[in-house]
């Protein structure tokens, strides 16, 4: 696929009809490994259509998006195309734009008996659980780092979710399923969404953690843990008594920092993946605030609730800096 862009004078990328947050995801990730090769591309989806909760999503991502992005429509698309035009089709492999000669293919969907299109690259791989998965695989392998925002790793992330989450062809319902449960509608069922999108937001911050851990980790003295060998501490010892109290002070840092957030509770994740079945238990103040100010225009109430978060963040976080002031002398004025 690199080798094919390199060699194109553009790219157009291509999503199916009525496209979805995996569509769209895979779609602007090809779009800035595209831009990583100084060649115009453009992202056809203003033809086919996107699903409604997408919409969403993209008018609220749209300043950023359009500045990042060039979503056209496939009369426009066609007026761009040439003979040394690179298209690429993400999602689907079932048809791709007329004339086109220089075609490639990133799908999970099942190879089609007989496809509609003769693609130079067809990356078929019907195991992965979604083609925003695929595209993330592809990434390591560019001559640079891919920048990738937060509104574009967002997409990205509500496909993955969406896919393998889904309660018909979801790889966590398909192996339930062979444990002999019932599938679960993760993201429908209003007992089990709050519980998914804890679980997803811990999976989602654990490499970010991870980092930081890892670098307070590796700033400790080694000679510390020579220390407590020589008096016979074990492994789980030395983790009680060198470890955790060597970063401390990190790990308070973080706390104090994840405190002012905890209302937050990652709006644009529980945005993207809610839906009205499951208004009752998935609502959080931002998503709240979002629907009766922006969609039922009550701006006085909504700017009241806005004004009561902030409020009560602010008061979290002294509360956790005092914490950290008391319990380990963590201080930043």
């Amino acid at each position: 696929v690199r080798d094919l862009i390199e060699r194109s004078s553009n790219v157009i990328i291509l999503g199916h009809k009525e496209m979805d947050f995996d569509c769209m995801g895979a779609a602007v990730s090809v779009s800035r490994i595209v831009q990583l090769y100084d060649k115009q591309v453009c992202i056809l989806s203003r033809t086919g259509g996107i699903e409604g909760k997408l919409q969403g999503a993209m008018d609220l991502f749209k300043e950023n998006l359009s500045k990042r992005h060039l979503f056209v429509s496939e009369m426009e698309a066609m007026n761009q195309l040439r003979d040394d035009t690179l298209v690429i089709m993400v999602d689907h492999h079932t048809a791709s734009i007329s004339n086109a000669r220089k075609t490639a293919v990133i799908d999970h969907h099942r190879r089609a008996a007989e496809m509609a299109i003769s693609p130079l690259v067809a990356y078929i791989e019907a195991g992965a659980s979604s083609a925003s998965e695929m595209i993330t695989e592809l990434l390591p392998y560019q001559i640079h780092a891919v920048d990738i925002d937060s509104n574009e790793a967002t997409l990205m992330l509500a496909g993955i979710f969406i896919d393998i989450l889904s309660p018909s062809g979801g790889i966590v319902n398909q192996l339930l399923n062979l444990l002999g449960m019932d599938s679960v509608f993760f993201l429908g069922d209003p007992k089990v969404f709050p519980y998914t999108m804890a679980i997803t937001d811990v999976w989602k911050e654990l490499g970010w953690g991870t980092i930081v851990y890892l670098a307070a980790i590796t700033g400790i003295d080694p000679t510390y843990y020579e220390a407590a060998k020589i008096d016979g501490a074990n492994r789980f010892q030395q983790v009680f008594y060198v470890t955790i109290p060597s970063i401390l002070s990190m790990i308070l840092l973080m706390m104090v920092l994840s405190v002012g957030n905890v209302l937050q509770a990652g709006f644009e994740q529980v945005f993207n993946l809610y839906s009205p079945q499951v208004y009752s238990t998935g609502d959080i103040i931002d998503t709240y605030v979002f629907r009766i100010g922006v969609i039922e225009a009550k701006f006085d109430l909504a700017t009241a609730v806005g004004l009561f978060k902030s409020a009560i963040s602010f008061v979290l976080i002294m509360i956790g800096y005092k914490a950290a002031d008391k319990m380990a002398g963590y201080k930043v004025f």
